[in-house]
């Protein structure tokens, strides 16, 4: 009896885990669909995401990190059309800092919780302590990671002159390692210099071997 019992329970457990799962994925789709067209999704369909996420994160039989994350990004893309610090979008993106944090707190080891934390700090124009320990753990999680060292040095650009000296050090780093990782990530990484009128600063935290490597600054 025990053990049909506890056989029982068993099921009951993996069934959760393979429904949450589907859910998760539902929203997955979604999410990808939406940095692939780079658009703010109609309100129905961020709806029918919502939606699928808590289901996810209330069937789950334990707390996942990854359901909160997904929380938090589809919170950010309900007002991701509004420039930085929008009153319009107050609201959706403290709901992202609330959801990224938990996952943080479920998984600390996991560099782009911290970076969408970071991210989202920003859009707030919420330029803190915080905010500032997230781009540090970030660099220090995923060192070399390009997409990681990418959204640090176009974040750091951004926010430069907010920034303590330590933070200055780690985007310094990811500038550097972004500019040497290739032509096409040196470019892009230009790009954003000068669309936040930071090319002169951009152009003299590199070496003229850099410079000359990738042909930027020029």
């Amino acid at each position: 009896m025990v053990l049909l019992f506890f056989s029982a329970a068993l099921l009951l457990t993996a069934g959760r885990f393979l429904l949450a799962s589907v859910w998760d994925n539902q929203v997955n789709s979604f999410l990808e669909d939406w940095q692939q067209h780079r658009e703010e999704p109609a309100p129905d369909a961020w709806q029918v995401a919502y939606d699928a996420v808590n289901k996810a994160i209330s069937i789950s039989p334990i707390e996942n990190a990854s359901y909160y994350n997904h929380l938090g990004r589809v919170w950010e893309w309900r007002q991701f059309s509004k420039p930085l610090g929008h009153p319009a979008a107050i609201e959706s993106r403290q709901h992202a800092l609330v959801a990224y944090r938990q996952a943080i707190q479920l998984r600390p080891q996991w560099p782009y919780s911290w970076l969408s934390l970071a991210a989202t700090k920003l859009r707030l124009l919420q330029l803190d302590e915080e905010f500032m320990r997230a781009l540090q753990m970030s660099a220090k999680l995923a060192p070399w990671r390009i997409t990681s060292n990418k959204q640090i040095a176009e974040i750091g650009l951004m926010t430069w002159a907010d920034l303590d000296k330590t933070t200055k050090q780690t985007v310094t780093t990811a500038i550097q390692r972004t500019v040497n990782y290739s032509g096409g990530t040196a470019k892009w990484l230009q790009t954003r210099a000068n669309e936040s009128d930071q090319r002169v600063l951009f152009c003299g935290l590199l070496t003229l071997e850099s410079k000359v490597k990738r042909k930027v600054c020029n």
